[in-house]
């Protein structure tokens, strides 16, 4: 388990160049291990860019620069070929799904064909993988829902989430799908973190994010346990 120091403070108020210096002096020192400089997506060719402006930095091959879906690609290097989906694309397969399961819904039934509904459950099932929320908690939920207020809107509601929720995790893990789906990556790539090579005793830095999701909470509490040593860097008074 890594030793953790936490760099709080107002944003602009030296926290990212801190954690940039000292990625700059770690690369000079003349060690060996591996450095990890964690940002959101749109900060990694910022970040890159002020490492490599640096007096004594002319390149690097020690560090790396990632988001964490950078990250996630890394972890799952021996993935299959499928495609990744788009969110068009995911809103197609639910439409087909709801097309499908029409006979089975309550709530939804009469609205099935509508691709208003699939764009909104669209963003629904999203949020529940952004969560790590599983298919049988939300079936868990739906029935204590019945058990209490008896088949109201909610209840209805839920018990349909939990059957398409169901069928559309069904759908991108059998194999004709060829299709994977990106809002579950994170968690099938901190199962990784313990047995990647290039993380083993690494020196971590966490700068930028102004809040975490379950999911890269989870990869986070992943890399910790395999880091020699880390700086979270956090927006706060």
């Amino acid at each position: 388990m890594a030793s953790v120091q936490f760099i709080l403070g107002r944003s602009g108020t030296g926290k990212t160049q801190r954690c940039i210096d000292a990625v700059c002096e770690t690369l000079t020192d003349g060690g060996s291990e591996p450095l990890i400089l964690l940002v959101p997506e749109q900060a990694t060719y910022e970040a890159e860019r002020a490492i490599l402006s640096h007096s004594q930095i002319a390149g690097f091959s020690r560090l790396h620069v990632l988001s964490f879906n950078r990250l996630g690609f890394w972890l799952q290097s021996h993935r299959s070929n499928a495609a990744e989906i788009s969110r068009t694309g995911k809103q197609m397969v639910l439409h087909k799904l709801l097309l499908e399961m029409s006979g089975e819904l309550t709530l939804y039934k009469g609205h099935a064909g509508a691709m208003g509904l699939a764009e909104k459950l669209t963003g629904l099932l999203d949020e529940l993988q952004h969560s790590n929320c599983s298919v049988k908690q939300v079936a868990t939920l739906a029935q204590q829902l019945i058990e209490r207020t008896g088949p109201t809107l909610a209840a209805r509601k839920w018990s349909d989430v939990a059957k398409v929720f169901e069928a559309y995790e069904a759908f991108f893990t059998s194999a004709e799908s060829g299709f994977s789906n990106p809002d579950t990556e994170l968690t099938r790539a901190k199962d990784n973190a313990a047995t990647t090579d290039f993380l083993k005793g690494c020196r971590l830095w966490v700068d930028g994010f102004s809040g975490f999701s379950i999911q890269e909470r989870d990869l986070l509490a992943e890399l910790l346990k395999v880091s020699r040593e880390a700086s979270i860097a956090l927006c706060l008074d």
